[in-house]
């Protein structure tokens, strides 16, 4: 009896662990994978249409061209808010005085609405490119906007640690 314990339990370190390990690791790959062919670059975002002095470049920035059902500006400030290159461009005074929420003015949403009539987000990462665009949002279709702001966003460089020669 103890010896057949002691086979399971090695079966179940040596096989089952690391192919449980393997499938949980290429799924979350292959999720990134699909990811980031949906977020292929879609051309250069106009800077004119919110104002030459607007900055933009090594800004993740999210524009909410449009108000939509599902989602709120507020609530994606509120996740992503603290992110060092993360920029919301919205209407809204929940937030105005916060440093990383633009409010756009009414001449900026006529000229995004102008530009982009069957959008209500958009993602342009740090270069001012566009990355994806979304119409009106489900609840679905708002988890995988959270889900492709997370991939765009640069992560925070870690400190390395220097040795000292001898």
């Amino acid at each position: 009896m103890k010896k057949i314990l002691v086979s399971i339990g090695v079966f179940t370190l040596v096989v089952l662990l690391p192919a449980g390990s393997w499938y949980y690791l290429k799924t979350g790959l292959d999720y990134r994978k699909a990811a980031l062919v949906k977020l292929e670059p879609k051309g250069k975002f106009d800077q004119s249409l919110i104002g030459a002095g607007a900055p933009l470049q090594s800004l993740t920035s999210v524009i909410e061209v449009r108000e939509s059902s599902a989602a709120s500006g507020q609530r994606l400030y509120e996740q992503f808010g603290e992110g060092e290159t993360f920029t919301l461009w919205a209407d809204g005074s929940a937030a105005t005085s916060e440093e990383n929420w633009r409010q756009l003015t009414d001449e900026q949403k006529a000229n995004l609405q102008q530009a982009y009539p069957d959008i209500s987000y958009m993602i342009v990462d740090t270069t001012g490119t566009i990355r994806s665009m979304y119409g009106e949002l489900d609840h679905a279709g708002v988890k995988e906007m959270v889900s492709h702001i997370a991939i765009v966003m640069p992560r925070k460089k870690e400190k390395d640690i220097k040795m000292k020669n001898k």
